[in-house]
C-alpha cells in the first residue's frame, strides 16, 4: 500500500512517497553530547567519553545508578522495569521531540493532527509539532518516541493492516540534528546558520515539574482509598527489582479500581475536580521509565 509521509514544520508542508508501517518503540537509552567539546561521563561504574556531537548506546538495568557528571558532580537516578528507554543528557543541552504523519493521502492527513507549537531555536520561529526538552534524563515513556538521536524517519513503513490511512510516528533530535533535518527537508542546508540570531533564545516546552500528589478528601471512603494509593506508588518508586516493581503495579491497579468505584456515585463537583487531578498525578509516576533522585 502506497503512503505519504506529512511533516509539519514552520509554515512548510513536507511530502514523500511512503508505504506504511509500524515498529515498536525503542528500549535503549542514549548518552548525547551536542556540544563542541568531548565530556567525561560515569554511569553505573562505567566510564564513558562522549565525542562532540557524540551518542553512545547504553544497556541499563533496573534500580538505582549513580551519574558522575563532567564538572564531577554526582546524579542518582533509577530505571523503572518497564522503560522504554530515552536520553540521558548530562549538559541539559535543548533535544528536539518531532512528530511525522504518515497518511495513504493527501484527503487522510486531516485525520492525523497532533498537537503543534510555536517554537524559537536559537531565535527562528518553528511551527509544527515540536516540543523541546532540556532535561537530564528524557523518559520514552512520556514521548513514545519510536526513533531515537542519530536515526532518520524511515522511507519505507509495512502494515498488514489493509484498512489503515495512516499513522503518527516521533523521534528524538538534539538540536543540531533537527536543524540539519529541517534544513534538508527545506533544501536549504544554510537556512538555520543564516537566519540564526546570535544568543538567540531556545524554547523550552516541556517543564520538568513532578509533584507527589498529596489527598484531601472529605469523603471518608476516597480518602481511604487514596491513601492506599499513595503508599503503593511510594512502594513503586522504592522497588529495586523488577519483581517488587510489578507486585506494586498489581497493587496499584487494584487500588485504583476501588477508587475508581468509591468516586462513581459521587457528585460533588469541587470533590470530583480534585479527583481528576489526583489521577492525573499519581497516574504520572506509575508509567516512568526513568527518573532523577
Amino acid at each position: 500500500m502506497l503512503l505519504k509521509v506529512k511533516g509539519l514544520l514552520s509554515v512548510f508542508a513536507m511530502v514523500c512517497l511512503f508505504s506504511s508501517c509500524g515498529l515498536g518503540d525503542n528500549e535503549k537509552f542514549y548518552l548525547t553530547n551536542p556540544t563542541d567539546k568531548s565530556i567525561d561521563v560515569e554511569i553505573a561504574d562505567q566510564k564513558y567519553t562522549v565525542e562532540p556531537n557524540g551518542i553512545v548506546e547504553l544497556n541499563l538495568s533496573e534500580g538505582t545508578h549513580t551519574m558522575v557528571l563532567p564538572d564531577k558532580e554526582t546524579v542518582k537516578f533509577k530505571v523503572f522495569t518497564n522503560s522504554k528507554g530515552g536520553i540521558i543528557n548530562p549538559t541539559k543541552s535543548p533535544h528536539v521531540i518531532f512528530t511525522m504523519i504518515y497518511v495513504v493521502d493527501d484527503k487522510a492527513a486531516s485525520s492525523f493532527m497532533p498537537p503543534t507549537n510555536k517554537v524559537l531555536i536559537d531565535g527562528i520561529e518553528y511551527e509544527g509539532p515540536i516540543r523541546i526538552t532540556d532535561a537530564m534524563f528524557i523518559d520514552n515513556n512520556v514521548y513514545r518516541c519510536t526513533y531515537s538521536v542519530g536515526e532518520a524517519f524511515p522511507e519505507v513503513l509495512t502494515t498488514g493492516d489493509q484498512n489503515s490511512k495512516g499513522n503518527m510516528k516521533s523521534k528524538f533530535f538534539t538540536k543540531n540534528e533537527f536543524v540539519d533535518f529541517f534544513n534538508n527537508a527545506l533544501g536549504d542546508a544554510n537556512y538555520h546558520e543564516a537566519n540564526k540570531i546570535a544568543g538567540g533564545e531556545t524554547t523550552i516546552t516541556e517543564k520538568q515539574s513532578l509533584v507527589f500528589p498529596v489527598a484531601n478528601f472529605e469523603n471518608k471512603e476516597l480518602q481511604e482509598n487514596a491513601n492506599k494509593l499513595i503508599a503503593t506508588v511510594k512502594g513503586y518508586m522504592d522497588a529495586e527489582t523488577g519483581s517488587e516493581q510489578e507486585k506494586f503495579q498489581k497493587q496499584y491497579h487494584d487500588n485504583m479500581m476501588a477508587l475508581v468505584n468509591s468516586h462513581k456515585d459521587y457528585t460533588n463537583a469541587v470533590e470530583s475536580q480534585k479527583y481528576n487531578d489526583f489521577v492525573a498525578q499519581i497516574g504520572s509516576f506509575v508509567g516512568l521509565g526513568i527518573v532523577e533522585l
